[in-house]
C-alpha cells in the first residue's frame, strides 16, 4: 500500500457514513467495530444509526452530522475501550433506512385448494410484490442480531420467506372459509378482498421486527392452464346438470342430442 493509499484509509477511519453502493439497502452494517474518538458520523434524513454491543442497542442517532465524543453523546461512554485510554469506541454500527421500499417481489405455491363447484383439488400459485417500511429500527436490529441475519441480503431473504408463509396460510384459510370458486379467484374477482385480509394478518407477524408491510402490488393467484381448462369444462357441465335437474338427466339430454 502506497503513501496516498494510507492517507485515504486513514481519512476513512475518521468519517463514518453509509457506503454509496448501499443506498438502496434497508440495513447497512459499517464494516469497522473500532471507532476513534471524535470521528464524524453522517446520518441521512431517511435513516437511523444504531450502536450495538453484545446484541443490545446501546444508543441511536438520527439525521445529521455527529461528532462522536462522549461529552456530547452520553451513551458513547458505555462503549469506551478503557485500555486505549478512552480514545476508542467498540461497537457495531448499523444504518437502518426508514423510507418505504417498494416492489419487493414474492412468489410460490400455495398448495392444493378444493374448488367448491367441482370438488377438484387444484394446485394454486401466488405471486406479486409488496412495499415495506421500517417503523422501529431498534426492534429490527435486535431481532436480526438474534437471528444472525444482520446483512441486508440475509434480512431480505428471511423476511420474504416470512411474508410468503403468511400469504399462503391466509389465502388457504380464505379459500376454505369463503368457498369461492377457483375460477373466480384466479380471474381477480376477489383480489382486493384477499389483499386486505392478507395485509391485516401481516402486522402480528412483522411488528415484532419493527417492520410494516404497507401495500401489495400485482397480486395474482393462478393455476396451471390445463387445470383451468379442466375446471371450465367441469363447471360448465355442473351448470348444465343443475339446469337439467341432475347429472343423470344431463347425460340423457346429451345422448339425445347426439342421436
Amino acid at each position: 500500500m502506497g503513501f496516498f493509499d494510507n492517507l485515504k484509509t486513514e481519512a476513512k477511519r475518521n468519517f463514518i457514513a453509509r457506503a454509496d453502493d448501499a443506498k438502496d439497502q434497508i440495513i447497512y452494517k459499517f464494516p469497522e467495530r473500532n471507532i476513534r474518538m471524535f470521528t464524524q458520523l453522517t446520518v441521512q434524513a431517511d435513516e437511523m444509526a444504531m450502536f450495538v454491543k453484545d446484541g443490545v442497542v446501546v444508543g441511536k442517532l438520527g439525521a445529521g452530522r455527529h461528532n462522536l465524543e462522549s461529552n456530547n453523546i452520553p451513551f458513547l461512554s458505555k462503549l469506551l475501550e478503557k485500555v486505549t485510554g478512552g480514545d476508542l469506541f467498540i461497537a457495531e454500527i448499523y444504518f437502518v433506512s426508514t423510507r418505504e421500499f417498494t416492489q419487493t417481489k414474492f412468489g410460490g405455491p400455495i398448495g392444493d385448494a378444493r374448488d367448491p363447484e367441482t370438488g377438484l383439488a387444484i394446485g394454486t400459485m401466488v405471486y406479486g410484490d409488496f412495499a415495506l417500511r421500517v417503523v422501529d429500527p431498534e426492534k429490527l436490529i435486535v431481532g436480526m442480531v438474534g437471528l444472525q441475519r444482520t446483512e441486508n441480503e440475509g434480512f431480505i431473504g428471511w423476511f420474504k420467506s416470512q411474508v410468503m408463509k403468511v400469504i399462503k396460510d391466509r389465502i388457504a384459510e380464505l379459500l376454505v372459509k369463503k368457498k369461492w370458486p377457483l375460477l373466480d379467484v384466479t380471474s381477480g374477482a376477489y383480489t382486493e378482498e384477499i389483499e386486505e385480509e392478507v395485509l391485516a394478518g401481516m402486522d402480528k407477524h412483522t411488528s415484532n421486527y419493527g417492520v410494516k408491510i404497507t401495500a401489495f402490488g400485482n397480486f395474482t393467484i393462478s393455476i396451471k392452464p390445463e387445470d383451468e381448462a379442466t375446471l371450465k369444462k367441469l363447471s360448465k357441465d355442473v351448470a348444465y346438470s343443475r339446469l337439467a335437474g341432475g347429472f343423470q338427466q344431463y347425460a340423457q339430454g346429451l345422448s339425445l342430442i347426439h342421436i
